[in-house]
């Protein structure tokens, strides 16, 4: 095992495998903890829930809008998850899409439930600063209004939910809408203050049965990026 040192610090900055001459390392999430710890962040997941519904055609189940101008909201996935309560008759079940919104200086609070995003709820370790994000759901068929912003004209993710979710129990499993992944060059999408995400219902409003729609939004805040 050869070392590779750097030329400035003189400390230790890499293990190299002389066998396959591969560099060894170990990965690790990006670094949360700002200068003196005045913009500590962290990681944080949650989840919203809606009840059973027959979503109109194009509403806000679930948004999320990030509030702090000292930090950047880091999202590293969202995912959507639809179970049929009420059996559907033969229809057209377009794609679930996912928005950007910018500008959005008021939250969609009309027919939406806030979760609670404060003390340790989210968080993915007890010590990371309280999220500085509000997140709601659709409390019906109507979905969420109310809010003030400019939404993206195209989204920046859909899923389509398979022919099969008809019956009682069927279900879309869990499916990415946004994933900072290698198909997204790793790279998160990046939200300033005042700037969030709409999980929206297809194009045609379910005519006949009910479905609980589940989102789930992963995402980091840090002081810069």
């Amino acid at each position: 095992m050869a070392t590779v040192d750097s030329p400035t610090s003189g400390y230790l900055s890499a293990w190299v495998d002389q066998t396959q001459q591969a560099l060894r390392v170990t990965t690790r999430p990006i670094e949360y903890n700002g200068p003196g710890g005045s913009l500590l962040g962290g990681f944080y997941a949650q989840t919203a829930v809606t009840t059973a519904i027959a979503p109109n055609g194009s509403v806000i189940l679930a948004n999320f809008r990030f509030t702090d101008t000292a930090r950047t909201a880091l999202i590293y996935r969202v995912a959507v998850n639809v179970v049929t309560v009420t059996a559907i008759t033969a229809q057209v079940l377009n794609p679930l899409r996912l928005f950007v919104a910018r500008s959005y200086s008021v939250d969609d609070s009309t027919n939406g439930t806030l979760l609670t995003l404060t003390g340790n709820n989210g968080k993915r370790r007890a010590n990371m600063a309280t999220c500085s994000a509000t997140m709601r759901l659709g409390a019906n068929a109507a979905g969420m209004t109310g809010g003030t912003s400019t939404v993206d004209t195209q989204p920046i993710g859909s899923a389509a939910t398979p022919q099969s979710l008809i019956a009682v129990g069927s279900n879309m499993p869990t499916t990415d809408l946004y994933k900072a992944d290698v198909a997204n060059g790793m790279y998160p999408l990046a939200l300033t203050a005042f700037e969030g995400l709409q999980v929206v219902w297809g194009t045609t409003t379910l005519a006949t049965g009910t479905v609980i729609v589940s989102t789930v939004i992963e995402w980091a805040e840090v002081p810069s990026y």
